[in-house]
């Protein structure tokens, strides 16, 4: 199973920083999560997914997420519900009403993760 969560943790890893490098203020953001630990806890399926900003001065193409399937690992932030509700809260276009409604939590920085 761990071979399993490396190799998919790598396969995430590689799509989600394709998708992040096609957005113009990446940079921007991967300074403000630079060395932050951000879990995403989907409560259906018992699995926790640790995103850690890297951002570099020197050489911006090493700017990227790190991902990594823990469960002990500490977070300065985490976002948790079911799957399909933070597919809802990613394509809503209002969250605030989805966290007001409580489907889906959020703990410690919340700033972090809503940036």
């Amino acid at each position: 199973m761990k071979l399993f969560k490396t190799a998919l943790g790598f396969f995430l890893e590689n799509i989600v920083n394709t998708a992040i490098q096609t957005d113009l203020d990446h940079a921007e953001l991967l300074k403000i999560i630079n060395s932050k630990r951000l879990a995403v806890f989907i409560t259906d399926f018992n699995c926790r997914i640790i995103f850690i900003g890297r951002a570099e001065k020197i050489n911006q193409e090493k700017n990227k997420l790190e991902i990594i399937f823990n469960q002990d690992s500490p977070a300065d932030a985490e976002i948790s519900g079911t799957l399909f509700n933070l597919f809802k809260l990613a394509f809503s276009k209002n969250p605030q009403a989805l966290l007001a409604s409580k489907i889906v939590l959020l703990k410690g920085e919340v700033s972090i993760l809503k940036e």
